[in-house]
């Protein structure tokens, strides 16, 4: 309970100009002890330095530096200092954000210090712009502070609003009520038994319960409500005490002035007296404290702000040392529809990534499609395989091995958020539960005779469910469609003739309609159909509702990914699954007509990625193989349209090509990795590091079309266009002089984009301009010989933005 219940009230009335901004206050201040107490506005807290303790709601949370957290209306909380601690604190208040949201009472999630799910980068950098412009002060009016203040609002109104006060229990919004209405009307007249009435129960019923809730009488939190505002008129403004106290609801002076000098010992002019002197310390000791951040943080804060880090790489390591790892990246490809391996140029690009990649699976989806002809989902019986048989005869006899989505999906080509190239539903309909149960009993008969059992429990069955087009995406139309149901069917099915055929799903959409994922992963366990994976699509961008539809929007985290994994992994712990996690379909963007995909920006943007992912996945299918899968009318004949495939229809190596190429050369103990780099051994002889430079988007491209149509804009998209240095120290060598070798994929030479460019990007060329590209996309050689000092090499190299290098050490034996 509260011994002492603090509130600050927010009427309108006039306050300090330079941190009240319209029902919004922020103060930087040093962190003070706080016993428990509640008051009715929003408190958002971020620590500059040092650390605090907060105590709230049952939970008890160590904040440190940078940390965000923040406190709903009406909390109760502590606070409590574990060293000594610089906060700043922004105040919302309930009439502000009643307004913004139309009436609703709401209620947000945001704790830095006990949620690790989801990025809390954003709002730390508004913070530190918010600190940069209150300490500096470079700027003759408080608009920036006032637009920062917005920004921070609107990123809690987007990405941490729970829900509203409808939700909590009817004590608590009984209590709700009642602090509301004494916020509302504590400058009038308050009667407790109108209230009383207005909630149906008597005034001592009333009266008990707010005693109960809050450890103080109505009465005696009315008058410190009011107590409240007149002593910060007294310390703000200039007013006579007569018309403070009428101001505050007080009856008349006498009995104001009894009531002060009880709660404060004084009289409200020697308070005012007192308070002004104090104002005066405070203002100096405010002072002084941003004189103090100023020059401790400023440097701090505007490099996190404004400037790219730094551009130097130090790395030193012992290369005797290493971990065995697994290389997840090329295990799947991802080659479209079932149809599409029908074309003798898809199989011709998928036995050449297998070939020179490595890659031992081959995923596909649409298995019961139209253009299949297998049947007609109407009628049970009289299956015709022959086209699924050219397609599995073509894998089986390649040894490669099938990755069948057994689920539902469009065929379709998305040219950016909203746009689509095409956009077919080509799937059959089945009729009914049973003709589809039917039909992949007949099927799994069908692939265990043609191929046998050893054959097919090497295969991988996956049913994704396509959430964004429910009802579309069911396997068969049924009012009570149930995709747990269809799954344990298939995955009986599949179990019965060997345990060793993998089976999983959902394919989930991670942060969006999460419920039906965790939903999933639950009711499969509980039907005795235990996953051999769980699986998820990984997309940097946000799906939500708007205007009634589904929308995809680009985020701007970049390192949307990594916290997408952790709470995916986190979801399935959750639900009990001790099971591999499978990324099925991941690229840098959704669009199939975005030159982004044909840049060296995506070879070094899935290098950073795979290094922040590593050992977080047990697999991650890159989508797509070919430029074939989203092949239309309007690519023409145009040696490069944005596809999303390692290689162009043409047979011409994209950079990410390479750069899949350089993961997959690498050795197989991992001896050190960080930002920009990977390092691994191949037993104790032969020595890799892959490098790169990777850069993230600046704001302008957010705001622009997706689908960048023009590959000369590609440079100006990026945030700096600095060069990074490495500095390298291998300690351990076991031989004293060496070579290195180089390869290098940089946007200068060698990729599709600048090749083209040579030929001002026409649109048709002839077969030997697209021979001459074919051959000039491949990385630039180079190599040297050094000797080592004392079994230890030292050497440096700088890459340019985007550009990936795989450094091979080996012994000279010339």
């Amino acid at each position: 309970m509260c011994d002492k219940i603090t509130i600050s009230t927010d009427c309108g009335k006039e306050r300090e100009a330079m941190n009240y901004l319209e029902g919004m206050q922020y103060k930087i201040k040093t962190a003070a002890e706080e016993d428990w107490h509640f008051h009715p506005e929003l408190e958002f807290i971020f620590v500059i330095e040092g650390q605090i303790r907060l105590e709230m709601q049952g939970r008890n949370d160590l904040l440190k530096k940078h940390d965000v957290v923040l406190i709903n209306a009406d909390t109760q909380h502590a606070i409590h200092v574990q060293e000594k601690a610089i906060v700043c604190v922004v105040n919302y208040s309930w009439q502000l954000l009643s307004t913004m949201l139309g009436g609703e009472e709401s209620v947000f999630a945001c704790n830095s210090a006990a949620e690790h799910k989801r990025s809390y980068l954003k709002l730390q950098a508004i913070f530190q712009q918010l600190v940069y412009h209150a300490v500096s002060r470079k700027h003759k009016t408080n608009c920036i502070e006032q637009s920062l203040l917005y920004r921070l609002l609107d990123e809690l109104v987007e990405y941490y609003l729970q829900g509203t006060r409808l939700h909590d229990s009817q004590e608590d919004l009984r209590l709700h009520k009642i602090l509301r209405y004494v916020g509302a009307n504590f400058q009038s007249n308050i009667s407790l038994s109108a209230l009383a009435d207005e909630m149906f129960v008597s005034t001592s019923t009333l009266s008990r319960f707010f005693r109960k809730k809050t450890g103080i009488y109505f009465a005696d939190y009315v008058n410190q409500v009011r107590l409240d505002y007149a002593a910060q008129e007294l310390g703000l403004t200039d007013k006579n005490v007569t018309q403070i106290a009428v101001d505050s609801g007080f009856s008349n002076l006498s009995a104001f002035n009894r009531v002060f000098r009880e709660m404060y010992g004084m009289t409200p002019s020697d308070y005012r007296k007192q308070s002004k002197e104090s104002l005066k310390e405070q203002n100096t000791e405010e002072t002084a404290l941003k004189e103090q951040l100023k020059d401790q943080l400023e440097f701090e804060i505007l490099e996190n702000t404004q400037r790219p880090a730094a551009a130097i790489v130090q790395v030193q390591a012992d290369v005797s040392r290493g971990e065995p790892y697994s290389k997840v990246w090329n295990l799947t490809m991802n080659a479209g529809s079932c149809n599409t391996l029908l074309l003798s140029n898809m199989q011709q690009h998928v036995l050449y990534l297998a070939e020179h990649l490595g890659f031992r699976y081959v995923r596909m989806w649409n298995v019961f499609s139209v253009p299949m002809m297998i049947t007609d989902g109407k009628h049970m019986g009289g299956y015709q395989y022959d086209r699924l048989d050219i397609v599995l005869d073509f894998l089986v006899e390649h040894h490669l091995i099938p990755f069948l989505d057994m689920g539902v999906r469009p065929n379709a080509a998305a040219k950016a958020e909203g746009k689509a190239v095409f956009f077919e539903s080509e799937s059959v309909q089945f009729m009914s539960r049973a003709a589809w149960e039917a039909m992949v009993a007949n099927f799994i008969q069908h692939v265990v005779k043609r191929y046998g059992v050893d054959v097919v429990s090497e295969w991988i069955f996956e049913l994704a469910y396509d959430t964004v087009h429910i009802p579309e995406s069911n396997c068969y139309q049924d009012d009570a469609y149930d995709n747990v149901a269809a799954f344990c069917y298939l995955y009986r099915q599949l179990k019965a003739v060997s345990q060793n055929i993998q089976v999983g799903g959902p394919g989930a959409i991670i942060g969006w309609r999460d419920a039906d994922t965790r939903d999933f992963l639950q009711r499969v366990q509980e039907n005795g159909c235990i996953p051999d994976f769980a699986s998820a699509f990984l997309f940097p961008y946000e799906t939500a509702i708007e205007d009634g539809k589904v929308v995809r929007r680009r985020v701007t985290n970049v390192d949307n990914e990594r916290e997408q994994i952790a709470y995916f992994r986190e979801m399935v712990a959750q639900s009990g699954l001790d099971c591999k996690i499978y990324i099925s379909e991941w690229n840098n963007s959704l669009s199939n007509r975005d030159y982004l995909n044909d840049s060296c920006f995506r070879a070094a943007y899935l290098t950073e990625k795979i290094e922040q992912l590593w050992g977080e996945v047990d697999m991650l299918g890159l989508w797509m193989a070919s430029d074939w899968v989203s092949n239309y009318y309007d690519t023409g004949s145009r040696i490069a349209n944005g596809g999303s495939g390692l290689l162009t229809k043409d047979l011409i190596h994209k950079p990410v090509y390479y750069a899949l190429k350089f993961l997959s050369s690498m050795g197989d103990s991992l001896i050190d990795k960080g930002k920009g780099y990977l390092m691994t051994r191949r037993e104790q002889q032969d020595y890799y590091i892959l490098c790169y430079n990777f850069k993230w988007y600046d704001c302008s491209y957010f705001v622009s079309r997706e689908d960048i149509d023009d590959p000369a804009v590609i440079p100006t998209l990026f945030q700096d266009s600095d060069p990074l240095t490495f500095k390298f120290q291998l300690q351990d060598l076991p031989f004293d002089r060496c070579v290195i070798k180089k390869r290098l994929v940089s946007p200068k030479e060698g990729m599709i984009l600048t090749e083209w460019s040579k030929f001002q990007y026409a649109l048709t060329l002839d077969a030997p301009d697209v021979q001459y590209i074919r051959q000039a996309c491949f990385p630039r050689m180079s190599m040297e010989r050094m000797q080592t000092q004392g079994h230890t090499l030292s050497f440096e190299m700088v890459l340019q933005p985007h550009e990936v290098m795989l450094i091979h050490i080996y012994r000279d034996f010339d």
